[in-house]
């Protein structure tokens, strides 16, 4: 994300409300948003058995610096660090709260009775590398490996026992987090054909409150893998939408979440397909209105899209209208009138300055004054 050249104060702060779809307000503190998505990457480097066989019997207590230097030859020109130099902070294993980490697991996600290696690594907490190594005749191979933006939270790689001979594993990924605002999500692979197949990716977490829009909201994921039958995955969501400053006395980072326009759970089913190699969302033909369809879930990650909110949650906007407190119909009003009109919140923008960059993200805050 870069600035036009010569941009004024002014056009700076409207340059970045535009291109990051918020509203940056009073004292909110930094956002921190991740990198476009890096490519993942599958081509078959030659990785040696003695590094294998270094990482089947590593001990966690010990410095990892070795392993992760090593694996950095593999992937050549990529980087752990996401740079065209490596940093190698420290040495790899930091105490007392390791900033790098090597979590690698020996476990057999396909059809063939080998057991494939896999894990995520880091020198920097907030971008680990996932990581899939297979035995492929007598000789192991890099097939893929790929940067997960975590920024500070711990990464996370687990593998679902699924009823197929090809396994899926997953990662939690940070697309966006800050002072009342955090969206990640989960993302599923599998191993087919030795090739590492990204299958699905849905919301996990997905909250903001206090920047301003009109719509603010809380959701949060539980998974469910089905053990038996078909290969499939249940996601559970617990979700609430609540108004921002929708009344004319409202001040700019106002939120009514104590009032919800909608909230509720519901759970959607994705099963898998071999022709297209992709969970898939599954229908059940005899869809009730409130239903947790396709649209709906769309709008967890979609902060501040009004309109899709609008058509997606007709159903129980319409009730709310119908059967909610007096209170709670005139917030529903009078947003759904800020909507309808086409208005855009109005808030005060402080004068931004870039704080810091680091691998790839840029982070603003309020000038001093």
């Amino acid at each position: 994300m870069q600035a036009p050249a010569s941009t004024g104060k002014a056009q700076l702060a409207m340059w970045l409300i535009n291109k990051i779809g918020i509203l940056l307000i009073g004292l909110c503190s930094l956002r921190c948003t991740s990198p476009a998505k890096t490519t993942p990457k599958t081509a078959g480097v030659q990785v040696p058995t003695e590094w294998v066989e270094k990482v089947r019997h590593y001990d966690y207590k010990k410095d990892n610096l070795s392993l992760l230097k090593d694996f950095e030859q593999f992937i050549e020109p990529d980087t752990l660090d996401g740079a065209s130099e490596s940093l190698h902070l420290g040495k790899g294993l930091v105490e007392p709260r390791p900033a790098s980490s090597f979590t690698p697991l020996f476990v057999n996600l396909d059809e063939e009775p080998s057991e494939e290696l896999i894990g995520v690594l880091r020198y920097a907490r907030c971008k680990p590398m996932l990581f899939v190594v297979k035995m492929i005749g007598s000789s192991w191979y890099l097939l893929h490996h790929e940067s997960i933006f975590v920024h500070n939270e711990e990464p996370e790689l687990l593998v679902a026992n699924s009823p197929s001979a090809n396994k899926t594993f997953y990662v939690r990924a940070l697309q966006e987090s800050g002072s009342g605002i955090y969206r990640d999500s989960y993302r599923f692979y599998k191993l087919i054909d030795n090739k590492v197949v990204l299958c699905l990716e849905v919301p996990n977490e997905a909250k903001i409150y206090g920047w301003g829009l009109y719509l603010n909201q809380e959701v949060n994921l539980a998974l469910r893998f089905a053990s038996t039958g078909d290969d499939a995955i249940e996601t559970l969501y617990k979700y609430s939408f609540f108004p921002g400053p929708v009344l004319a006395h409202d001040m700019s980072w106002s939120a009514h979440p104590e009032i919800y326009l909608v909230k509720g759970e519901g759970s959607a089913f994705y099963k898998w397909n071999a022709s297209t190699m992709t969970y898939q969302y599954e229908t059940f033909g005899s869809e009730s209105p409130d239903e947790l369809t396709k649209s709906k879930i769309a709008t967890f990650g979609d902060f501040g899209n009004d309109s899709l909110f609008v058509r997606a949650y007709a159903y129980e906007i319409g009730e709310m209208l119908h059967e909610g407190t007096p209170v709670a119909k005139q917030l529903l009003n009078a947003y759904l009138t800020a909507v309808k009109h086409g208005r855009k919140s109005t808030v005060h923008l402080e004068e931004l300055e870039e704080k810091k960059a680091m691998n790839g993200t840029r982070f603003y805050g309020p000038k001093p004054k």
